[in-house]
């Protein structure tokens, strides 16, 4: 649970409640921060944003009390970012801050201000400063737990399974594969009264003891739920007719997630031992094209997700700045794949390939299926064979670039589109590296946006980098998840935003 290493959802729900960044999202909303640890969001209106768009001055919230009662000062705010950025590890998310922002860059300017120097202009700063990563530690905390000077590549065990933080709830307990127990903080600087939670936008009445239980039985879960043995509970969307008016169950749905569902075409099949297909299959556009055309967005929408998604018009999700209602989008279309079979110069030979999904998840199962029936109803020496892998051999094959073509997911780390685009299409991104793709132009749009402060200009180029994207069809948009919250009608105050890795408790009451 240290927040310069978690990178997991189920840490994100603890520190999100136990600790606090120095801004954070206003409420639903994903286009709009609030101070938390800071006093204001810094701007360029109030001095806080320096005209060339590389300084951020922070103000910190006085009298803000850490959960063993210390007081909070500018000195944990530097050493928790500094920490963050230092211990640079490999599997956390610390690469997200060191892209734009170095040791020397961190300063305290007196006791209750601090400044961070960017080594580029980057307008994801504030949205970046919103993820967990940079929550703000007690660093007479840390030290006592022996990690006061952090080392580069060093994780500090003995706060891996600790919290200590500002947040509403103190962490008291967690008993791995069973549950999680929190208390509430009572001397919270947001304050516990009536006045303080309405002032904020929540309920009279708050919640004292959260008890977060693991239980990976979905029909056990669903029987706790019904039974009033819990407030709320994980239920799968199809899954609803099990509750769906069920006496004391509100659903809560239909808000976009940020959540995108995607099929990448591999340029370079590693280990590959077919000539029919070659192994630069996927290299040649009018195939790509012709996959695209292919899929049944619909079909799988509605028959898989119980059209509980969104049909995507490329890497950035609706409801993001650079999101396109109006972009260009691949539909289904049997006689446009065709075409570009045929124009692909593979009509006449057919191939035969295989296609893998992670055993369990039914929905990529069937989605490659649909694929399969498609493609194969086109021509008789079409062949795709559909075949699972258990999770660790499909990441393996995934890692080996051994696959064909993969069926992913994506969350975000922060609300930018930056944060979709780097990854899926620039040549340094995480995807392109097992796509085997690189394309100069859009390394160049990606850079220029991310550099670029000025809102308008942002959506011109994301409209650019999206047009080209689809030009290229380097993926299969297939959805974009939309929210299914199941709860206990006593509860009240629950509110949706696809940036929280869990509930923010501190929002809820029980009538």
């Amino acid at each position: 649970m240290d927040p310069a290493h978690a990178y997991d959802t189920a840490s994100g729900a603890v520190i999100m409640n136990a600790y606090e960044t120095l801004v954070w999202y206003e409420r639903e909303r994903t286009d709009k921060l609030k101070p938390m640890l800071a006093t204001e969001v810094p701007t360029q209106a109030n001095g806080g944003i320096s005209p060339d768009g590389l300084t951020y001055t922070f103000n910190i919230r006085q009298n803000v009390k850490f959960h063993d009662g210390s007081t909070l000062t500018a000195d944990d705010v530097v050493f928790s970012i500094k920490r963050l950025v230092v211990m640079n590890l490999a599997d956390g998310p610390a690469w997200m801050y060191t892209e734009i922002l170095n040791e020397s860059g961190i300063q305290k300017i007196d006791q209750y201000t601090v400044q961070f120097t960017l080594t580029e202009s980057a307008p994801r700063f504030l949205s970046i400063m919103a993820y967990n990563a940079a929550a703000i530690l007690s660093q007479n905390w840390v030290a006592s737990r022996g990690c006061g000077a952090p080392i580069e590549g060093v994780p500090c065990e003995n706060i891996e399974r600790d919290a200590m933080g500002t947040g509403p709830y103190k962490f008291v307990k967690w008993v791995p594969d069973q549950y999680v127990l929190m208390e509430y903080h009572p001397d919270y600087w947001g304050g516990w009264s009536i006045a303080e939670r309405k002032a904020q936008g929540y309920p009279d009445g708050f919640i004292k003891t959260v008890y977060m239980k693991k239980n990976n039985d979905k029909d056990s879960r669903i029987l706790e739920l019904l039974a009033g043995d819990a407030d709320f509970a994980y239920v799968p969307i199809a899954d609803r007719d099990k509750i769906d008016g069920k006496d004391g169950i509100r659903i809560m749905e239909g808000q976009p997630t940020f959540s995108m569902g995607f099929i990448g075409f591999n340029h370079d099949i590693q280990n590959w031992d077919q000539t029919a297909p070659s192994s630069d299959f996927f290299a040649d556009i009018n195939v790509r094209k012709a996959f695209c055309y292919a899929f049944p967005y619909q079909q799988f929408i509605t028959d898989e997700l119980d059209d509980h998604a969104l049909k995507p018009k490329g890497p950035v999700p609706a409801g993001m700045l650079g999101y396109n209602e109006y972009g260009p989008e691949y539909d289904f279309d049997l006689e446009q794949a065709e075409y570009y079979f045929k124009e692909a110069d593979v009509w006449d030979t057919g191939f035969t390939l295989t296609v893998y999904y992670n055993s369990g998840n039914t929905a990529r199962e069937n989605g490659l299926l649909m694929l399969e029936n498609n493609i194969e109803s086109l021509n008789a020496k079409f062949d795709l064979v559909v075949q699972g892998l258990e999770w660790p051999d499909y990441l393996d094959k995934f890692i080996q670039s051994e696959m064909p073509l993969f069926f992913l997911g994506w969350a975000p780390d922060y609300a930018d589109p930056h944060d979709y685009v780097q990854p899926f299409l620039h040549s340094s991104g995480h995807f392109p590296y097992y796509l085997s793709y690189q394309n100069d132009e859009l390394d160049q749009l990606i850079m220029d946006a991310a550099r670029e402060t000025d809102d308008a200009t942002r959506i011109l180029l994301y409209a650019d980098i999206i047009d080209l994207e689809h030009e290229e069809a380097i993926y299969i948009w297939t959805h974009q998840g939309i929210t299914f919250h199941v709860e206990r009608d006593w509860v009240d105050g629950w509110y949706s935003n696809p940036m929280y890795g869990g509930t923010y408790y501190y929002s809820l009451s029980k009538g």
